[in-house]
């Protein structure tokens, strides 16, 4: 009776995935609420705590989050957990995640931060809104004089060539950074934080035994029979100096010089051990011919499939806004616009006179030979 009582009692780890789950439950009901037209895309995100962020964040396949960060910011505000949910809902709905391959990182989560916050201030829903800053004001106003429509492509376009100092940098990672961007990086693959291989269920990485003490050789080693050792090598140094005298040096050498001996014999043995473990290690690793490849095929569909999932969502989500209310219309008009917005694929204005130009080449060399 007793095991079983023990089997029901729930972790410490459990009891807060659940209380978060519930806190994030709460704010997705109150989004779901204020605009119906969400509902689809809120459902398609399950919850798992995650200690790889200090945040909150996702990939398109879940939402992880951090229990302090959630607790926190839930007390402190409701309305700013609501924000923080929609922001990364919108970059899913955006596919701002399946969009970063030949971009640099930094300027592209950048980007695509000001994208979503940008959409978000022009939403007209009280469960949203937040006071207007001057900084933030001033820095909508001189990216729509520079790039007119704001899109991720362009801002991330805008910033590359501002060549921004650290100071401007880092205010602009002040007043926009929300949400952590590090599941975007290992969308594609297997070992992604949150998931097996890494860590246990809940995402916790794993504690070390209480009595792992790594030597120099990074291999355990066991404090208590080193001191044996020790004593007991204290122990018949005296008897054999006091037994044979001052005139037995030769001998009391050889004691020492046989020690020496062991303990040189022990440190190899060690290194022999170590360098076994790490051997045994690499070949359970070692893949099996054509392996690797496969994983990145199947790592690739499953990245494919999401992204087409989410353009299928966004997709619908742009006509039930269309074809809601006057009044949701109003409030909501602007998200279906972006929404529309970016399902026209976007070309950067120097790649097209780039392909211009090469066309014209091949046109010229082609005249030239007749």
């Amino acid at each position: 009776m007793k095991g079983k009582r023990e089997e029901r009692r729930p972790t410490a780890q459990g009891s807060l995935n659940d209380l978060g789950s519930r806190i994030l439950n709460q704010s997705r009901y109150e989004l779901s609420l204020s605009m119906r037209h969400l509902a689809r895309a809120l459902d398609r995100l399950p919850y798992e705590m995650d200690f790889n962020t200090q945040r909150m964040g996702t990939e398109g396949e879940r939402i992880h989050f951090h229990p302090e960060f959630i607790f926190q910011l839930f007390m402190e505000s409701p309305q700013k957990l609501n924000r923080l949910y929609m922001h990364s809902l919108l970059h899913c709905l955006f596919r701002h995640m399946f969009k970063n391959e030949d971009k640099k990182e930094e300027l592209w989560n950048m980007a695509c931060d000001i994208h979503v916050e940008y959409v978000l201030d022009s939403l007209d829903v009280d469960l949203l809104k937040r006071p207007a800053g001057e900084y933030r004001e001033n820095t909508f106003q001189r990216l729509e004089e520079k790039i007119k429509t704001l899109s991720a492509e362009r801002i991330y376009q805008y910033l590359e060539e501002a060549d921004l100092d650290y100071d401007a940098w880092e205010r602009l990672e002040r007043e926009f950074y929300k949400d952590d961007h590090v599941f975007w990086k290992v969308i594609d693959r297997k070992d992604a934080p949150g998931q097996e291989g890494e860590g246990d269920s809940d995402g916790a990485p794993l504690p070390l035994p209480e009595d792992f003490t790594p030597n120099d050789n990074g291999t355990p080693s066991n404090g208590e029979g080193k001191e044996e050792k020790n004593q007991e090598a204290g122990n018949q140094e005296p008897e054999n100096r006091g037994s044979e005298g001052e005139g037995n040096t030769g001998e009391g050498n050889s004691g020492e010089d046989s020690q020496g001996e062991t303990k040189q014999e022990d440190s190899q043995s060690g290194n022999s051990s170590g360098k076994k473990q790490e051997e045994r290690k690499k070949a359970e690793n070692r893949k099996p011919p054509g392996q690797e490849k496969r994983e990145e095929r199947e790592a690739k569909k499953k990245r494919d499939d999401l992204s087409k999932e989410w353009e299928d969502i966004s997709k619908r989500t742009e006509q039930e806004i269309e074809h809601s209310s006057k009044e949701k219309q109003e409030e909501q008009g602007s998200l279906a616009w972006f929404l529309r917005l970016e399902q026209k694929k976007y070309t950067d204005f120097r790649d097209f006179l780039r392909r211009l130009s090469v066309r014209r080449q091949k046109a010229a060399g082609a005249g030239d030979c007749h």
